[in-house]
């Protein structure tokens, strides 16, 4: 059975906007604690909110505030938000940090003994 009460992704996005929308007339910036009372939620869930809609808003000093749009100056300097983190020089890949086997002590002795 479906719970006519939960909310698809989507939605709950779309009801955040419309809520910052409401609230932020005449201003650009809402406090988490308006939000949250507005929305019926805490302010942690506002947070999470937020962090699933970084593209959109974001939060200073506990205000919520609209993203300005970020453009594409080219390929020269600047890096796509989306692009996926290229993997740095010099780093081990997983496989070579690997934990090694310890050498065993007792032959380390034998070798040395002789």
């Amino acid at each position: 059975m479906k719970n006519k009460y939960l909310k698809t992704a989507e939605e709950a996005k779309e009801e955040f906007r419309n809520a910052f929308a409401l609230q932020c007339i005449g201003r650009d910036e809402v406090p988490i604690s308006e939000m949250a009372e507005l929305l019926g939620n805490g302010e942690s869930t506002i947070y999470k909110k937020v962090a699933k809609m970084k593209d959109e808003f974001k939060i200073e000093n506990k205000i919520v505030k609209r993203q300005e749009p970020q453009e594409n100056q080219g390929s020269e300097g600047t890096t796509d938000v989306n692009s996926t983190p290229r993997k740095k020089e010099g780093m081990k890949t997983r496989k070579a940090n690997a934990r090694k086997p310890k050498k065993n002590q007792a032959s380390e002795a034998k070798k040395e003994g002789k």
